[in-house]
């Protein structure tokens, strides 16, 4: 039993060693020219990003016409490194006039099976007290729209499943931590959690997939990318973002308000 808990921290730990690594070496390449020479392709994900001789400020967008549900599906069929592509080529929210209200979300691979179960067991069984989680709330504190709070939503546990919300957050527009010649929405929970919190560290960044079906950005729908992480989990570098796990907001194209 003791050779097996050693056995499985090591995986682990190699896991998060290779998962920063990765997530280093694209934050450093991601305004060259050729980016992402680093990351091998992938017909998936080349078909969100601009064409290889678009210049480097072109941002991500899901294909023209490809359905909600197929672009969540392709989302989750990405593998972490795709996910923080794709992540580190969308745009910022410009306000929270494009995120305010509630959304569904969902883990996404966070670099094989290994990563990705610790990710939900700390997410769902830890953070969540045994609720799946289910999503975030974006909410306004001032007129200027460029920052606020928010609440993490988990699904009760029984039959029913209602939604039910706990783990505020302070969010705000600022320079991303993983691409910072960028900006990012950035979630801070220190604020709500206390001293000994597991949970004082927790910070996560959001961008925007731009989706388009024909008439106008937003028309068919709005999907964020986000990436979390907790600062220790991280070894504190650039706030434990090294060691970020993917996850996806989203909400039926009828409750977007353009």
């Amino acid at each position: 039993l003791q050779a097996a808990a050693v056995a499985a921290a090591a995986t682990i730990l190699g896991s998060s060693a290779s998962n920063m690594y990765e997530t280093y070496r694209l934050s450093e390449t991601v305004g060259d020219k050729n980016f992402p020479s680093y990351a091998p392709s992938s017909q998936l994900l080349e078909a969100y990003l601009p064409p290889t001789d678009a210049p480097p400020s072109e941002v991500a967008m899901a294909p023209l016409g490809r359905s909600y549900d197929k672009i969540l599906s392709d989302l989750r069929n990405m593998n972490r490194l795709e996910l923080l592509v794709l992540f580190l080529k969308c745009r910022s929210p410009r306000n929270i006039a494009e995120v305010r209200g509630d959304w569904d979300g969902e883990l996404l691979d966070n670099g094989g099976a290994v990563m990705t179960s610790v990710s939900s067991f700390l997410t769902d069984r830890l953070f969540g007290k045994g609720r799946k989680w289910n999503g975030k709330a974006f909410y306004p504190q001032n007129k200027d729209y460029i920052s606020g709070d928010g609440v993490n939503r988990f699904l009760s546990i029984g039959e029913k499943g209602l939604p039910e919300t706990e783990h505020k957050f302070d969010w705000s527009l600022e320079s991303s931590h993983i691409d910072p010649k960028s900006k990012s929405l950035l979630l801070a929970y220190h604020r709500f959690q206390g001293r000994l919190s597991p949970w004082r560290g927790m910070r996560d960044e959001v961008r925007v997939l731009q989706v388009q079906n024909g008439r106008r950005l937003g028309d068919g729908g709005c999907i964020l990318i986000g990436m979390g992480c907790m600062d220790w989990s991280g070894a504190f570098w650039r706030n434990g973002f090294m060691n970020c796990a993917p996850f996806c907001l989203y909400r039926p194209p009828d409750q977007i308000k353009i």
